[in-house]
């Protein structure tokens, strides 16, 4: 890294730390406040003699929140969560020696923060199709379902005001290097995710309801079939709650006579099966 080009970084708990990095560097009383408080939302504050960078990166298993203050020779990076794996959040971040200033170096850190995000978002994308696949196989758990509705849902309100944020940006440094372009394919790639956010927000919510659709006809097929049954059964019950009755003058002392009744019985459940097939209550 360039050597005129200060990198510093601390964790959101480390209060006595992020107050000696503030007073040292002449730090405005807000941005210390932001940087000692969470749940800040995007944004981009100027205190002339520095700016504020509130961003936030999406990860497999949280949502961090990232508050970089901007001095030009040093960037402060101060993190509401520790970086994956261990290391540190430059190395995370890929900072390489390439910036020839702070606000490259700072583009650098956002672009490879966007990259996770949308990596991230792939992945919810993706189990979604999953969960769609396993919906027609009898095989999808709901609960599932519900955590990535609420993942979307926390993505989609970190990553909300990131291009706004870039704009924002862009308008203070009004760049004239390549710098310019780097923040508009920034800006690009931030309305990308959200878009597909919103997009994918609408099939979680289209699939909850297909899922309780299916369940649903599921539920009516059994139905169907139990009152199938029992519509068949119908004449045998007619018929041995006429039987039961006791008769005097009608006896079954002839062989004949008992065959006949059998048939007529097995005729009549016969007739009601008949039927239900002929009204297509049997088919599938």
């Amino acid at each position: 890294m360039d050597k005129k080009i200060e990198w510093r970084e601390h964790l959101a708990g480390e209060a006595e730390a992020i107050s000696r990095t503030a007073a040292e560097l002449g730090m405005h009383p807000l941005a210390v406040e932001d940087c000692l408080r969470r749940n800040q939302r995007a944004k981009f504050d100027d205190y002339e003699t520095h700016q504020l960078l509130v961003w936030f990166v999406c990860l497999p298993s949280q949502v961090v929140e990232l508050e970089f203050v901007v001095f030009p020779g040093t960037l402060v990076l101060v993190a509401s969560a520790p970086a994956p794996r261990g290391g540190s959040w430059r190395e995370f971040l890929g900072i390489s020696g390439e910036a020839s200033d702070v606000h490259h170096l700072l583009y650098q850190a956002l672009d490879f923060a966007l990259d996770m995000t949308e990596a991230r978002a792939k992945s919810l994308f993706s189990d979604i199709t999953k969960f769609e696949d396993a919906l027609f196989k009898d095989k999808a758990e709901p609960l599932r379902l519900i955590g990535l509705k609420r993942a979307l849902a926390g993505m989609g309100f970190a990553t909300a005001s990131l291009g706004s944020v870039v704009s924002q940006w862009q308008r203070f440094l009004n760049p004239k290097d390549d710098l310019r372009w780097r923040m508009r394919d920034l800006f690009d790639h931030c309305e990308r995710i959200q878009q597909a956010l919103v997009f994918h927000q609408t099939q979680v919510a289209a699939t909850m309801d297909m899922y309780w659709g299916l369940t649903s006809k599921r539920t009516n097929d059994q139905i169907k079939k139990l009152t199938m049954v029992a519509s068949v059964s119908v004449p045998l019950t007619v018929w041995a709650s006429f039987w039961g009755m006791n008769f005097q003058s009608i006896p079954f002392d002839k062989t004949w006579l008992l065959f006949a009744a059998l048939a007529l019985m097995a005729l009549s459940v016969a007739a009601v099966a008949w039927y239900l097939k002929a009204r297509g209550y049997l088919d599938e």
